[in-house]
């Protein structure tokens, strides 16, 4: 992580906002498959009976019959899974009970042009993301929020060509 200039934390690439992302939601890569596990249970991450598989370095991965590729940008239902992923984490940890999950939503801006993701929580409050474009940014800076971080990822973000 760097500090943005408007004081908040940043990443350089995108490579590393990726390996922050994994080691805060307690991911690991398997070096040699390239599978994404979790690191509590040793188990592969799936999605719609899929393995999961990511590159942390910028070298490719390739995808077999029975997998999908860490494309967030690409997928809404997989940025979608990995926050809830998280979220359901936090709940069962030791500390879970200071989260109090109530519900998720995603919320625009006035111009409705971006669009930021909210937890509502018993304890902490609302728990929001910055507005982006794209809206896997916005799930993946409210993980860093949960988290406790003061994130900003609008230098990934592009707005989209209409």
């Amino acid at each position: 992580m760097v500090i943005m200039p408007n004081g908040s934390l940043g990443f350089d690439n995108i490579y590393d906002m990726y390996y922050d992302l994994f080691n805060e939601i307690g991911l690991s890569l398997n070096a040699q498959t390239n599978i994404l596990y979790d690191q509590d249970t040793g188990n592969p991450l799936m999605l719609k009976d899929k393995y999961i598989k990511a590159s942390i370095d910028g070298r490719p991965v390739y995808p077999g019959k029975n997998d999908i590729i860490f494309e967030p940008d690409k997928n809404y239902p997989l940025i979608k899974s990995l926050y809830l992923f998280y979220v359901d984490k936090c709940i069962n940890s030791e500390d879970g009970d200071t989260l109090g999950y109530i519900a998720d939503y995603i919320d625009d801006d006035e111009a409705k042009e971006k669009q930021r993701v909210v937890i509502k929580t018993k304890l902490k409050g609302e728990i929001y993301s910055n507005f982006y474009w794209q809206i896997y940014l916005a799930y993946i800076d409210n993980i860093f929020r949960i988290a406790g971080y003061n994130i900003d990822l609008s230098n990934f973000d592009v707005k989209p060509e209409k």
